[in-house]
């Protein structure tokens, strides 16, 4: 059964790491800590991504999963669950998408503003959109990007909570490779419920 948004977001957050304050004058309630954390996790996801073009299907669902991750963080942050379907799930795509989330966080943080006149979605939409995405080009080959990113993670943090130790230190890439290719055996899957 599809993992759920709501409890997939609680995973999330169970592992996510403590957000440094940073204040902006533009929507000054927000964490913009955690969406620094979530834009540049979601830029180096997309860039391992793009690399694992060339390591194979098992690696790329374990950068899609990740991607989930990020967007998941941000998602929760803005509060915007509403997940739009009208862009072709593509990685030129999801790559443009990412590189305007995290554009966005940038100009807002640095600039005092979070839309430009070019910008074709609006800045809260993209966290969405980008979730959606990786869903789907997972689902291309009948795979659950959720599902996988969280079994990964299990192994790396058993105790399913955040762990800096877990996260900056060298981990068993064996078992966690292991787990994502039995994760990755295809299965009929259905859409997360939201």
């Amino acid at each position: 059964m599809p993992i759920a948004l709501p409890d997939y977001i609680k995973f999330v957050k169970s592992l996510e790491a403590p957000a440094p304050i940073i204040t902006t004058t533009v929507e000054p309630k927000l964490n913009w800590g955690r969406l620094v954390h979530s834009a540049l996790g979601l830029t180096t996801e997309a860039l391992e991504l793009y690399d694992s073009k060339s390591k194979g299907v098992p690696a790329q669902l374990a950068e899609l999963g990740d991607i989930c991750f990020f967007a998941a963080m941000a998602m929760d942050e803005l509060q915007n669950f509403d997940i739009p379907r009208e862009i072709p799930a593509s990685l030129d795509n999801l790559l443009m998408l990412i590189e305007t989330f995290g554009s966005r966080v940038k100009s807002g943080i640095f600039y005092g503003v979070v839309k430009k006149d070019t910008d074709k979605y609006l800045w809260r939409t993209l966290p969405p959109r980008i979730f959606h995405m990786a869903i789907e080009l997972g689902k291309r080959g009948n795979y659950d990007v959720l599902q996988i990113n969280v079994d990964k993670l299990g192994v790396r943090y058993p105790d399913k909570k955040f762990n800096a130790e877990a996260t900056t230190t060298r981990r068993d890439v064996v078992k966690e490779d292991k787990v994502i290719a039995e994760s990755a055996k295809a299965q009929p899957i259905e859409p997360p419920p939201v």
